[in-house]
């Protein structure tokens, strides 16, 4: 059997309104809205000596510093091992990857890219949002971000590939997301 529940306004007993409803449905939240369980997670990149990206590599767990103080994982849905996010419920989420790569010396290009898995780890589509520099340089930053609806057990992960020189240094970079709604 389902209930109605009739109220204009929802109130803390000491009488802060807390939400209010207006005739045509519209709700009003006259104090702050928090979410101090939102899933979300932020892992910023230790420094990395040159490492083989001659094919696209998924950057590992262990890349990242899970031990200093700006490093979170609200829910632990990032994995540690893995380096790749996998989602807890459907909904719309927010990526963003940034990595700084030094001393490419190849004649063809670097880029960065966020990348979604189906739950078997399979690849599901290439690119969720790619960073691309052809050429030479001493250093350069990529970013790279999106926003998607995902489904319950993909994974998303943060990688690169450099084509024309196979190991290249990377530096100053991390990698976040969060669950939107």
């Amino acid at each position: 059997m389902a209930s109605i529940l009739k109220v204009n306004e929802i109130q803390h007993t000491g009488g802060t309104s807390a939400l209010t409803v207006d005739s045509s449905g519209n709700v009003d939240f006259p104090q702050k809205v928090t979410t101090p369980n939102r899933v979300a997670f932020l892992a910023p990149a230790q420094n990395a000596a040159s490492r083989d990206i001659s094919s696209f590599t998924i950057f590992p767990g262990s890349y990242y510093s899970t031990g200093v103080s700006n490093y979170f994982n609200n829910g632990n849905h990032w994995n540690t091992t893995t380096g790749k996010f996998i989602v807890p419920f459907d909904g719309l989420y927010y990526f963003s990857g940034q990595q700084r790569f030094d001393g490419y010396g190849g004649s063809n290009y670097v880029y960065l890219r966020l990348q979604l898995f189906d739950t078997d780890g399979s690849t599901v589509l290439r690119s969720l949002s790619t960073s691309l520099w052809d050429g030479n340089f001493t250093y350069r930053c990529f970013t790279v971000d999106t926003l998607c609806n995902l489904t319950v057990g993909q994974q998303v992960g943060l990688g690169a590939m450099a084509v024309g020189d196979t190991t290249i240094g990377w530096d100053d970079g991390h990698f976040l997301g969060y669950h939107i709604g």
